[in-house]
């Protein structure tokens, strides 16, 4: 079945606007018809519904944001808080989005709960919209009767993600302000202005300082060949990347030979660990069993040694081990955060525990990146500054040189 989008009129005489689903746009005009609407126009979105791929995979544009995500999710727990049926909540949040892709999405999850499924089954659909988190916690939800409070705690989550992505995001806008000014400056100077200095030393014929034939040897090869060479070098990037990318077990051991370097290692870990201590407390605090609140974190972290530790963690509380123990076997967690674990297994408070251990982790990297920015801002102005210093050294020397032969 596909998604149509329409326009029809009422018996009042109001034009009225939505999308539904039918397996062609004559059966679509029919539904209409049934409905007591009068069909203006029916038209095909860019999805395929519920029997074909997930709507989002036909989207030039990629997915559908979190902060999409977390509006819409906001909305449809005000719904049901205020004991709205399903059905009509789902019609109210779809007619809000003002995502194309998100209505076509939520149109298809309507259809299929219309048609009897249960939310959750409805979710399952379409996984490139909805992580494996969001969908365990809605099916808890439904089982427990809790819905509108589960999402209401999905909307929190995805508001504290937009607010720490924001937070980093922001922490690097300097740095990287800094270094684009930064070769901006110096390939002006090394293109336009050194060839012009540089071309009357060349015409005097002497000898000149090995700092300025370095100059002078940059300046012409990024003057010849800068642009080439860095097209080739963002190509071959490209490729390495892409063929990292192909195969997982390449892609593992790039990621661990991240997480031992010096600077990004410690950072990696640390971002991960936040991400799992959010999701864990989220899914433990809407009653998501423990096996299945460990499986669906896992989809959070970004570093795939990061995973399969929290994988292998998942795998032998099955066999009778603690989380804790098994979390600190796999050597990949801050201690701190596996000491909150234990205490809150021994307390029976995992998941007051485990969102402490969200708070601390989130004010951990936020310092860290903010002790990061504070110390790489003034490095990298000391590294331009030194940049300049060399070429302004490398046009001086000369002048120098002559002056003391004048003399």
């Amino acid at each position: 079945m596909a998604v149509f989008e329409y326009e029809a009129m009422d018996p009042g005489g109001s034009v009225v606007r939505g999308t539904l689903e039918a397996s062609a746009a004559i059966d679509a005009r029919a539904r209409l018809r049934d409905e007591g609407l009068v069909p203006i126009d029916v038209r095909l979105t860019d999805g395929v519904g519920l029997s074909g791929s997930p709507v989002i995979l036909f989207s030039p544009f990629g997915r559908v944001s979190s902060a999409q995500l977390c509006l819409m999710t906001r909305q449809f727990a005000s719904l049901m808080a205020a004991q709205v049926p399903l059905s009509e909540a789902l019609t109210a949040v779809e007619r809000q989005t003002e995502s194309a892709k998100l209505r076509s999405v939520m149109a298809a999850v309507h259809a299929r709960v219309r048609e009897g499924s249960t939310l959750a089954m409805a979710l399952e659909e379409s996984p490139g919209v909805f992580p494996k988190i969001y969908r365990s916690l809605v099916a808890a939800g439904e089982k427990s009767g809790e819905l509108d409070r589960v999402l209401e705690r999905l909307a929190d989550y995805y508001e504290q993600k937009e607010e720490l992505q924001s937070k980093v995001a922001l922490a690097a806008v300097y740095p990287i302000f800094v270094v684009g000014f930064s070769l901006v400056v110096i390939t002006g100077l090394m293109v336009y202005v050194v060839p012009k200095i540089t071309k009357v030393f060349l015409r005097t014929g002497q000898e000149l300082p090995w700092l300025t034939k370095a100059l002078i040897w940059i300046s012409g090869f990024i003057t010849g060949w800068g642009i080439p060479t860095l097209l080739g070098a963002a190509g071959l990037l490209a490729l390495a990347w892409w063929f990292v990318k192909k195969d997982e077990g390449r892609l593992y051991r790039a990621h661990l030979l991240l997480l031992k370097t010096p600077l990004f290692g410690p950072m990696t870990r640390n971002s991960d660990s936040t991400a799992l201590t959010h999701a864990l407390a989220i899914l433990l605090a809407g009653r998501v069993p423990l096996i299945s609140s460990l499986k669906a974190a896992a989809g959070v972290m970004g570093s795939l040694p990061m995973k399969r530790a929290l994988e292998e963690a998942a795998e032998a509380v099955t066999q009778g081990s603690t989380l804790a123990r098994a979390l600190e076997r796999t050597g990949r967690l801050p201690p701190l955060l596996v000491q909150f674990i234990a205490t809150g297994e021994r307390n029976g408070q995992l998941d007051k525990m485990t969102d402490l251990a969200a708070r601390q982790q989130t004010r951990e990297l936020e310092a860290k990146t903010a002790a990061l920015t504070g110390i790489l801002g003034p490095l990298l102005i000391i590294a331009m500054g030194i940049m300049v210093m060399l070429i302004v050294l490398a046009v001086l020397m000369p002048i120098f040189e002559m002056n003391q032969l004048v003399g």
